[in-house]
């Protein structure tokens, strides 16, 4: 374990947790959480150079839907690695998104 660093030991690839954090009605919620994905409405990719969908995230930001309900699925952005100079700014109605 890294100093500071909170890591949970594996199994198979499934987290395991302390048994005290696992007793009772808190254990299923917890592996729920851990197992449950949030649900992708579109996912779109930034990237300064090579193939994306978008050059900058301020266009990207622009293009996602507004007022989306989270059950609907979230609007994800995927951003590759780049130095991207630009300030950003998320109005109100661009509910969410993810990046």
């Amino acid at each position: 374990r890294i100093k500071g660093e909170e890591r949970w030991p594996t199994h198979m690839g499934e987290p395991r947790f302390p048994s005290s954090l696992l007793s009772g009605p808190s254990r299923r919620s917890v592996q729920q959480s851990v197992r449950s994905r949030p649900p992708v409405l579109t996912m779109v990719v930034v990237a300064k150079r090579g193939k994306a969908s978008f050059s900058s995230i301020i266009d990207t930001i622009a293009a996602a839907p507004d007022n989306v309900n989270a059950s609907n699925g979230y609007y994800v952005i995927k951003i590759k690695e780049g130095v991207y100079e630009e300030y950003v700014s998320v109005n109100s109605s661009k509910t969410n998104i993810m990046m």
